[in-house]
């Protein structure tokens, strides 16, 4: 007769007991990390929380995946092109440094 087998630890996990890094991927602007959603990380955490950050392809036909708060920061008065994202503050920038128009 065979039984079913079961895990060494006497029974299942409990949700949140497997803890694997979501996908993430960094932002071409700023260079922080941005949630990825639906990788296979999530399937285990059970985090099904949107992405935030979106892959733009711009006036100059160039392809850049941005945090959200980045894409908020590219201007309005054109197309952006890949300057525009290279002119964007990194990280690091936004932290320590002060403002150039103060």
């Amino acid at each position: 007769m065979m039984r079913p087998c079961r895990p060494a630890s006497g029974g299942l996990k409990p949700p949140g007991a497997l803890r694997y890094p979501m996908t993430t991927r960094r932002c071409d602007g700023c260079g922080t990390k941005v949630k990825i959603a639906g990788g296979i990380g999530d399937i285990w955490s059970f985090d099904f929380g949107p992405t935030d950050g979106m892959i733009l392809e711009l006036a100059d036909g160039s392809e850049h995946f941005l945090c959200l708060d980045c894409v908020d920061r590219l201007p309005d008065d054109h197309d952006p092109t890949a300057e525009d994202v290279a002119a964007l503050p990194t990280a690091d920038d936004a932290d320590g440094s002060p403002a150039d128009d103060e």
